[in-house]
């Protein structure tokens, strides 16, 4: 398993994700390294915390485990306006991302 901590996957991952007989649901365990101040793309200005401009409820840790249907489900959503949309936001909060698919028994 190649594990690289980068903020989006590469072509070859998408690539791959693509290529791959779709195997119906899927499990993402998300591993967030956020960086200590945000720092957006457009060079705003801003006193936000990566963490806080990532906008993390404070109830919640620094992963998350998601279901979806299936890889082509996943892409649809992850190519769809609203995601795209909070990109920024992302960028600006997150030093790195970690993405591992997981299969529940």
């Amino acid at each position: 398993m190649e594990v690289i901590n980068q903020l989006t996957p590469s072509d070859k991952q998408i690539e791959r994700l693509g290529n791959e007989s779709d195997s119906g649901e899927i499990h993402l365990l998300n591993l967030f390294k956020f960086r200590e101040k945000a720092v957006y793309p457009d060079g705003r200005k801003t006193t936000l915390s990566g963490k806080e401009a990532y906008e993390v409820d404070e109830l919640w840790d620094a992963f998350v485990i998601v279901k979806y249907p299936s890889r082509k489900a996943l892409l649809e959503m992850t190519s769809s306006e609203e995601f795209l949309a909070l990109k920024a936001h992302r960028e600006a909060g997150l030093e790195g991302l970690l993405n591992i698919e997981t299969s529940i028994p």
